[in-house]
């Protein structure tokens, strides 16, 4: 079976696993200093290279759901800091999830503030995810789907391994594990009924911005990704879209680094050196090149604490870095989010909460929803009928 095939398999089962292996070997040391480098120089040179490279490894699972017209997922990220605020986004997330039948959750990175977990048996797997969000499964109130997880800078302020390492089961005796990080980089394929699926591939984010440890703060950071460049990411990254571009899905990528967001003085936590109104953050240029190539549809993060969305070209820019907003950072989110930015064709908002993602057939609905349930944006985009990359 080719890989193709294998990618597009069905299977009776709601969760399968589709291993990808590489045909070529890429070697990507000549870039290191280029994702280095500001502006779009960087990225255009990566992505010239990137051309020449192949699929390294990929897993995907495959969600099927035959209830409806539509599927729908979750998205949060910047969680686990056990304030009150993720509390009750916590709360609300659960109860939309099933309200909306969810298939699953996928979180953006940053999930267990401050600095991560050190191992599997540390504390703040319970306190920080397990117990707000599955806590409450035996009275009705928690979730009862599976929560895939991304890596973010603070993760690699613990030990990132420990996340990919870490399992438990939703009710402490199922078979079925709740928490899955299956690899760094890994793809998740949601069938749409009636309709080509949606592949969502996800990336970790770190090693592109911070090229072998440059810009890490923490030595932990610096030991963990001072080997790291981000060609591995860059590489899968392109050898996905080309497995899937001639198969008439639709595709979302998704990090924890944003590449834009709506730059506002009302918004002080994009008032950094880091975002630019008119170009790409540093480091994620090959990224948004690869994505323009591709005709991916939208990009999700998390990183900075709003509800932020912007277009730039045909990819719509999701922020979502609202889920716990840690008292930690100067400017955090709040429950009330008095600063609002809906204007120019972007939108921001220091509002804690969360996003669902629902396909159809035609359209994608992407919504940002407050700690109280109230949608406080939401953005239809039409699925396209044929991938666009040459």
């Amino acid at each position: 079976m080719s890989e193709t095939e294998r990618l597009n398999a069905e299977s009776e089962c709601d969760t399968i696993q589709v291993e990808l292996q590489s045909k070529r070997t890429s070697s990507c040391s000549r870039l290191c200093a280029e994702l280095r480098k500001p502006g779009h120089i960087a990225g255009i040179v990566a992505l010239s290279t990137l051309a020449l490279i192949g699929v390294v490894s990929a897993i995907a699972y495959l969600h099927r759901d035959t209830s409806s017209d539509s599927a729908t997922f979750i998205v949060i990220s910047d969680y686990g800091t056990g304030s009150h605020i993720q509390q009750q986004v916590a709360a609300q997330l659960t109860k939309t999830a099933k309200n909306k039948n969810a298939r699953f959750v996928l979180s953006l990175g940053n999930n267990l503030w401050p600095q991560g977990v050190e191992n599997t048996t540390d504390k703040e797997w319970e306190q920080g995810w397990y117990a707000p969000y599955y806590g409450n499964e035996g009275r009705g109130q928690g979730l009862v789907v599976p929560w895939y997880a991304a890596l973010g800078n603070v993760d690699y302020m613990g030990n990132s391994s420990a996340l990919l390492q870490y399992s438990r089961s939703l009710d402490g005796t199922s078979d079925t594990p709740t928490w899955k990080m299956p690899d760094r980089n890994f793809a998740i394929k949601l069938r749409v009924p009636d309709s080509k699926p949606v592949w969502i591939l996800i990336i970790d984010t770190s090693p592109i911005v911070y090229p072998n440890a440059a810009g890490c703060t923490r030595d932990q950071q610096v030991q963990q990704l001072k080997s790291r460049n981000g060609m591995a990411e860059l590489d899968w990254l392109r050898g996905m879209l080309d497995s899937i571009k001639d198969s008439g899905s639709s595709v979302i990528v998704a990090g924890h680094h944003p590449i834009f967001v709506p730059v506002n003085q009302a918004l002080p936590a994009t008032m950094t050196n880091d975002f630019k109104s008119d170009r790409p953050a540093r480091g994620m240029e090959p990224v948004q090149q690869l994505m323009e190539q591709y005709g991916v549809l939208a990009y999700l993060s998390g990183h900075v604490p709003i509800m932020g969305w912007m277009q730039h070209g045909l990819i719509n820019y999701f922020v979502n870095g609202v889920g716990g907003c840690p008292d930690t950072l100067a400017n955090t989110c709040t429950l009330s989010g008095d600063a609002i930015v809906d204007s120019g064709g972007q939108y921001g908002a220091e509002q804690a909460g969360f996003m669902t993602v629902e396909a159809s057939g035609e359209w994608i609905d992407f919504k940002f929803l407050n700690a109280q349930g109230k949608v406080a944006l939401t953005k239809s985009v039409r699925r396209l009928k044929e991938n666009v990359a040459q």
